[in-house]
């Protein structure tokens, strides 16, 4: 049984879309989450700018917009350099929800979020996410926790690599993680009760980007794979917010959400060829440089993985050092290979974003400060005439400026401009051959399914509202997910929050009772007094091969 002392219960399911998630209930699947609908409140949950896990989740747990907390990506830029460093722990310089909590002497469970290893010192405990090198690291607070999740078996991450004629496979390690990861959670749960508890899910992220044509019907290529490996993962985490809810006390609030949406994937965007053809972006010159370029054009890892996995020899990959595969990954060409003092614009980042190579800021800076809006209108021209490889059709880009979208301190280490590509349909790489001959790709990790801003958020429980949802014209907006969870557990919100309380998500009766009570929080802490990584290659091997990274 679970503990009577959890006033709140949030369950993050990673990539969990909102379209689809009521298509499924349409269907007559998921009960659970139609209890939800039933008795508490459904809305649409509008993502952060990239709608990506490290920067949604950061939002969605300090309530504040990227130019503040200053995470943008799956990396940050190394001080005065040109090269990125994989974010951790180390980067979150701002007050989280754990924080907050801890402030107030309420206690708190934090459970795989993206950012949180090496995990830190909290009013209760915290167990490291997807960054984790592995098992036999710090990967908890208190330290000994590790070993009564080690007893469970539990681990990190998947196991198996994506090939397509090893689906039913890779589907099999993700069902065998999920179940670890459901088991853990229980355990948590009825074993070191705290005030709240937030608890991340991630195989339903990694499903949708393998197996999101199967939900066109599409005929697969591994036999031992289910008709709808999406719909299976949903139904398994709709059956464990079940077992959840059942055992819960009636005066404890249960909220399910998710980061971002899902939807169908239509080609890799190779933004860095793009910018050099457009002569945004110029490269070294040189007899050996033109050779490497000759051969990353004809000879492109990506092209021969490509090839690898069409004639089915998927398996081959495996045999190949996962150190060895990287370093091949990486490509002939890189950042070393431009020549800066002719470069205008560069992209580097996990989706779709560009940076002006601005003097007094990259440290090898080419384009003044009075002449960043000229080359910001030049890129967004050569975007209006961009067309799709196949139809010839023109592609419908949306360029946003950073001043345009984030506010706050950190707002100088935003990309210059984040561009979508006809909703999210198109993704951006930065890492494949400047001058390559094709500016489109299939996604070389054969994804078929990409992100999309439409989350959701669920919830239901004495405090909450029954019966909104966005037919009613309702939805929550990510920086009003914070002050909206610490209101649920009573506790006082910090003013400096970006966003307020929805609303719609309370009973009306209970903040008539309770009004909501404010607070300034004394936060000192300061960027270097938590250790990095010491040993990112473990965690940077394992997003590589979920495709987040190049």
């Amino acid at each position: 049984m679970i503990s009577k002392k959890w006033k709140l219960i949030i369950i993050g399911i990673d990539g969990v879309d909102w379209g689809l998630v009521q298509s499924f209930l349409r269907q007559g699947h998921l009960d659970n989450f139609n209890d939800f609908c039933q008795k508490g409140i459904s809305l649409m949950l509008e993502s952060t700018i990239p709608p990506i896990s490290p920067v949604a989740w950061t939002t969605l747990l300090s309530g504040l917009n990227p130019g503040k907390h200053g995470i943008y990506d799956w990396s940050v830029r190394k001080e005065g350099s040109y090269q990125f460093r994989l974010a951790d722990s180390s980067c979150l310089n701002v007050p989280m929800f754990w924080d907050i909590l801890s402030a107030q002497g309420l206690s708190m469970t934090a459970f795989n979020f993206p950012l949180s290893y090496p995990p830190k010192k909290i009013n209760g405990h915290m167990i490291s996410g997807i960054l984790t090198p592995s098992t036999n690291a710090d990967f908890t607070y208190p330290r000994q926790l590790a070993m009564e999740l080690r007893s469970l078996g539990y681990r990190i991450g998947m196991q198996q690599t994506y090939t397509a004629e090893s689906e039913g496979i890779f589907y099999k390690d993700l069902m065998e993680t999920l179940e670890l990861r459901l088991k853990t959670v229980r355990y948590l749960l009825e074993n070191h009760p705290q005030d709240a508890g937030a608890f991340l899910i991630s195989e339903s992220d990694f499903a949708q980007h393998k197996f999101w044509k199967y939900l066109k019907d599409a005929r697969k290529s591994d036999p031992q794979a289910p008709d709808n490996p999406i719909l299976e993962v949903y139904k398994r985490i709709d059956a464990f917010l079940g077992e959840i809810s059942s055992s819960v006390d009636e005066d404890t609030n249960i909220v399910v959400l998710s980061d971002h949406g899902f939807c169908a994937l239509k080609k890799v965007f190779c933004v860095n060829a793009w910018l050099a053809k457009h002569d945004f972006l110029v490269t070294k010159e040189g007899a050996f440089l033109k050779l490497r370029n000759r051969l990353d054009n004809f000879i492109s890892v990506p092209s021969l993985h490509s090839w690898i996995n069409k004639l089915r020899l998927g398996r081959i990959l495996t045999l190949i050092p996962k150190q060895s595969r990287n370093n091949l990954i990486k490509g002939l060409l890189s950042f070393d290979d431009v020549d800066w003092s002719k470069t205008s614009a560069y992209a580097s980042g996990a989706l779709n974003q560009i940076y002006i190579n601005l003097k007094g800021r990259e440290p090898r800076g080419y384009v003044d400060v009075k002449q960043r809006e000229e080359v910001l209108k030049k890129i967004e021209k050569a975007f209006s005439q961009l067309k799709d490889p196949v139809s010839g059709s023109n592609i419908k880009v949306k360029c946003m400026r950073a001043e345009d979208i984030y506010c706050g301190d950190k707002l100088k280490l935003a990309p210059d401009i984040h561009f979508n590509m006809d909703d999210y349909s198109y993704i951006s790489t930065k890492r494949l051959s400047f001058k390559s001959a094709q500016t489109f790709r299939d996604s070389e990790y054969e994804d078929s399914g990409t992100h999309s801003p439409q989350g959701v958020f669920f919830a239901k429980g004495p405090n909450i509202a029954a019966g909104v949802s966005p037919n009613q014209g309702s939805k929550i907006e990510a920086i009003e997910v914070l002050p909206t969870l610490l209101y649920l557990l009573g506790a006082k919100i910090p003013r400096h929050l970006d966003g307020k309380i929805n609303t719609s998500v309370i009973d009306g009766k209970k903040m008539v009772q309770r009004p909501p009570v404010y607070c300034s929080l004394g936060f000192s802490e300061k960027k270097g007094q938590k250790q990095p990584n010491k040993d990112p290659q473990a965690a940077e091997e394992r997003l590589r091969g979920l495709g987040y990274i190049d």
